[in-house]
This record gives C-alpha cells, structure tokens and sequence, in this order.
C-alpha cells in the first residue's frame, strides 16, 4: 500500500497543522502528540502525519519570528 499525500485527509490533516500550531505556545502538546502518533508505530500514514503536524509547527515558529522582528 502506499502512503496519502500531504493535506489530503481532510480534518485529521486540519488537526495535525493545527496542533502544529498551538505546541508554539503550549508546548505539552508536541510529545502528546508524538507518543500518540508513536502507539500505531505500523501506520502507512505515520510519516505524512507527522510532517503535517511539524509543517504547522515550523509555521508558527516564522510566524512569531516574523512578527517580532516588525517590532
């Protein structure tokens, strides 16, 4: 079998960059969500979730560099 493509699942891809994007500020978040995506270690789609989920995390890392450098 092969693996989705990035973005393409539809709300499970909308929560992997969301929290993504919020473990910039609650940081509990990012081995939560390892360790989860970890449990189901044979998944076809491991890789692709995690990814998304570091695409929405490295989005708000330039977002909030970004903004404190306008400052």
């Amino acid at each position: 079998m092969k693996s989705r493509q990035l973005f393409t699942d539809g709300y499970n891809s909308f929560w992997h960059i969301l929290f993504g994007i919020l473990s910039i500020r609650f940081l509990i978040i990012i081995p939560i969500f390892i360790i989860y995506q970890l449990i189901n270690f044979y998944d076809i789609n491991l890789f692709i979730d995690l990814l998304e989920f570091f695409i929405g995390l490295f989005i708000s890392i330039i977002f909030v560099f970004f903004v404190s450098f306008l400052r």
